[in-house]
């Protein structure tokens, strides 16, 4: 069986807010999105296991990379301010790069803000929760 693989090395993922558009996959080490559905209790009387109806579908992604001297992702401080909790925006994700065919997602979402990482004698590192706001939209470039 052939197995199908690509480099990380090819993403492309964007934060668009309102006119803005900013790259974060420049200095990037990790991007993941988690899919997530919530369910509602179907469980009622001599029942001997729990039942369930699949409810509203949500998710929650994350960005984080190698804060440079210029801030998050090169942005310097307009990439805090356009980051900051509670910004609203889509956040765009092409694991394969922007070649016909291939795969993207965009996911309305709310930014958590950016976190900080900063080791001792070691590389300052960032990210950026984001949780999903409406829903998800599947394509290809």
């Amino acid at each position: 069986m052939t197995t199908m693989a690509y480099a990380g090395s090819s993403l492309v993922c964007t934060w668009t807010s309102g006119t803005a558009s900013i790259a974060l996959a420049g200095d990037f080490r990790t991007v993941s999105y988690t899919p997530s559905l919530a369910f509602y209790d179907a469980t009622s009387g001599s029942d001997t296991a729990v039942k369930r109806i699949t409810g509203l579908a949500d998710g929650a992604a994350a960005v984080a990379g190698v804060m440079g001297t210029s801030g998050p992702a090169g942005l310097g401080t307009s990439g805090f301010t356009f980051l900051k909790e509670g910004a609203v925006g889509t956040l765009t994700i092409k694991p394969e790069g922007t070649a016909t065919g291939k795969p993207s997602i965009a996911i309305p979402a709310l930014s958590l803000g950016i976190k900080w990482n900063i080791p001792y004698n070691n590389v300052v590192e960032y990210s950026v929760d984001f949780q999903q706001n409406s829903a998800r939209t599947d394509g290809t470039n």
